[in-house]
């Protein structure tokens, strides 16, 4: 499995819950990181019908426990999920297949501005830190791995074209919510996360 990075202020006490986490899920993360980069056919079809849906990526929960997650995510090429930040938790996405794109973003008063942005290939690594926002697209059809320290039972999602931020639930994904049940805050000058 790749070595996993952690964001650097988070220092060693998110190394060793990052290592807590698959530990404990390591037999099941196993099986399913080989599930997964062997049994493609059928996970081109979960990623089709999350591409028919308006999402970027089908997603399975490996394990989650009090401590944290492990998640697998099936991307279709040219998907891109929304700006979001991942609701306190800390972590690393490990790419498992495919190329990738990752952007990093932070708030300039009440505008959201992209301050990074690079290219991941299999093997890489992103460090989640808890207050980080970030978007991913996939270049190609690929796979990432994703280990939270604590679970993600909400995440703020970021709609740059309304300016509006949107609380996602444990179940949910980056991307902008379809129902328009739902209602999302506004920003304002002095945008302050929520």
């Amino acid at each position: 499995m790749p070595q996993l990075v952690t964001h650097r202020s988070a220092g060693v006490i998110a190394r060793e819950q990052i290592r807590s986490v698959l530990d404990r899920a390591a037999p099941k993360v196993e099986r399913a990181v080989q599930s997964a980069v062997l049994a493609t056919a059928d996970r081109r079809d979960s990623a089709e019908q999350a591409r028919q849906r308006g999402e970027p990526y089908a997603r399975e929960v490996v394990h989650r426990c009090a401590e944290g997650e492990v998640l697998l995510a099936w991307w279709w090429a040219g998907a891109c999920c929304a700006a979001h930040d991942h609701g306190g938790a800390q972590g690393s996405v490990v790419v498992l297949r495919g190329h990738f794109q990752e952007r990093s973003f932070a708030f300039d008063g009440g505008r959201l501005h992209r301050i990074a942005q690079r290219e991941l290939g299999v093997g890489e690594c992103i460090a989640v830190a808890p207050d980080a926002i970030h978007a991913m697209s996939a270049r190609e059809d690929g796979i990432t791995l994703h280990v939270y320290t604590a679970s993600t039972r909400h995440m703020r999602v970021y709609d740059t074209t309304s300016r509006t931020t949107w609380l996602i639930g444990e179940d949910g994904g980056a991307w902008l919510p379809a129902s328009t049940s739902q209602r999302g805050q506004p920003w304002t000058n002095r945008h302050e996360r929520r």
